[in-house]
């Protein structure tokens, strides 16, 4: 257990990775036919290990350290959202309070995200990094279509 540890040095647990590695299995059928990802990940450990896991089951993804999702700077992920040849799917992995903030800042809607959640946003004004919620899925549900992934495809019992 670290529950002294500084948490941006927190490692994910077994647990987590496994439930992470399934809802993935959920995940990625929304991604499906949608080009290339960018993953872009906070420093923290947990995040970066969480994006390890999306990075190694999408292939051909780029997987890019973000220093300013660590600190939730939204001008940050403005500027550098800006400033990229952006593929057609950006998955940014970050931590609570930000990526409910910027959820609000880019499309009105308030949610909160619980560890796993996952959200989709299609980004209509590039100037003002503004647009429209178009899915948010909590934990149980990826899991819950990951399974049933998993089984249309033959690989499970």
């Amino acid at each position: 257990i670290s529950i002294n540890k500084d948490d941006r040095l927190r490692n994910l647990t077994q647990d987590g990775v496994e439930k992470f590695s399934c809802e993935v299995a959920g995940l990625l059928p929304l991604l499906s036919n949608q080009g290339k990802p960018e993953i872009w990940y906070s420093p923290a450990n947990r995040t970066m290990q969480t994006a390890q896991i999306l990075h190694m089951a999408i292939p051909g993804s780029i997987f890019k350290e973000m220093d300013f999702i660590a600190y939730n700077d939204f001008d940050g992920f403005v500027r550098n959202f800006k400033d990229s040849d952006l593929p057609e799917v950006l998955i940014i992995v970050g931590h609570e309070p930000g990526m409910s903030v910027w959820s609000r800042k880019i499309s009105g809607c308030s949610i909160r995200f619980s560890k796993g959640s996952c959200a989709g946003f299609k980004i209509k004004d590039f100037d003002n990094v503004t647009g429209k919620l178009e899915f948010f899925i909590q934990p149980s549900a990826l899991i819950r279509l990951g399974r049933e992934n998993t089984y249309e495809n033959g690989k499970g019992t």
